[in-house]
């Protein structure tokens, strides 16, 4: 894991237009294993250190922590509780995300993660930053600070937990009937392939919307027969939220594993799961 540093106040050579940049108020932080700078930051920025968010996530849930980096953002997940929904495995995760350029706070949130389709899944199906369901602590203050404040974070975090089990409740107990699965695939197509609806196009989306079909369609068919999963609603919107999180374009460059591990998370693909969720629950 790499440590990361901050500049003396900028003033250096712009690489674009050779001119001399001048900020005393300003420097740069940099990853001290390759030089690489992260971002601009103001001269008081203090540097929270992956290791150092690293055992904070360790210490408040006395459990070991996953940590991924997407290039823009440090992500620490670690588990807080199992549960089961209908021989459905999920676990209850806590999040802490931080940035190295001044972008952001350090923000902690809820999540959990399905274990039959490895699906990641915010607390309540909403986007965190657009609800009151993540917290904020500043890089400044020392350790003991911020532990008070992550272990004050996941006392409610505990609370979304339940909330978050009322929410899927619906999904979880309502069978499959008669042409709900076209209905859901339909409904959520839109949300998932991000369709333009230009007919020069047409053809085109034509092909991607029968792919994503037959995708939804065979995940949701091995979960019920090979994995014993119940065929409810649950099941048919995990089948899509996989396709958002797993199926990569065939052409252009692919994310590494830890890019899109985030991005699930915390970022577009969570969006659109978030979407696809609610999506499901409207047809309760």
């Amino acid at each position: 894991m790499f440590t990361v540093e901050k500049t003396t106040p900028i003033n250096g050579l712009a690489q674009s237009t050779r001119e001399m940049i001048v900020d005393p108020k300003r420097c740069i932080t940099y990853r001290t294993d390759t030089g690489e700078p992260l971002g601009v930051v103001s001269n008081d920025y203090q540097v929270l250190q992956p290791s150092e968010a690293e055992e904070l996530v360790r210490i408040v849930t006395n459990n070991e922590v996953e940590t991924r980096w997407s290039g823009t953002k440090m992500m620490y997940q670690a588990k807080i509780s199992d549960m089961d929904l209908g021989n459905d495995p999920v676990n209850s995760n806590f999040l802490l995300v931080n940035s190295f350029d001044g972008s952001s706070s350090v923000m902690t949130m809820g999540s959990t993660f399905r274990l039959n389709c490895a699906n990641q899944l915010s607390m309540a199906f909403r986007a965190a930053k657009k609800t009151q369901s993540y917290f904020r602590i500043t890089h400044n203050g020392n350790f003991d600070d911020k532990l008070r404040d992550l272990r004050q974070h996941l006392d409610g975090i505990r609370i979304q937990e339940n909330n978050w089990r009322k929410a899927v409740s619906p999904l979880v107990n309502r069978d499959i009937r008669g042409t709900d699965l076209d209905t859901l695939w339909k409904q959520a197509a839109p949300i998932a392939l991000e369709l333009t609806g230009d007919l020069r196009n047409a053809d085109k989306e034509s092909r991607k919307i029968g792919s994503y079909i037959a995708y939804c369609n065979q995940i949701f068919d091995m979960e019920v027969n090979k994995l014993g999963c119940r065929p409810t609603l649950w099941t048919a919107a995990n089948a899509v939220t996989h396709y958002v999180q797993h199926n990569l374009s065939k052409r252009g460059r692919k994310p590494d594993m830890d890019r899109r591990y985030v991005d699930c998370a915390i970022g577009l693909r969570a969006s659109k799961t978030n979407k696809v969720m609610q999506t499901a629950l409207e047809m309760v």
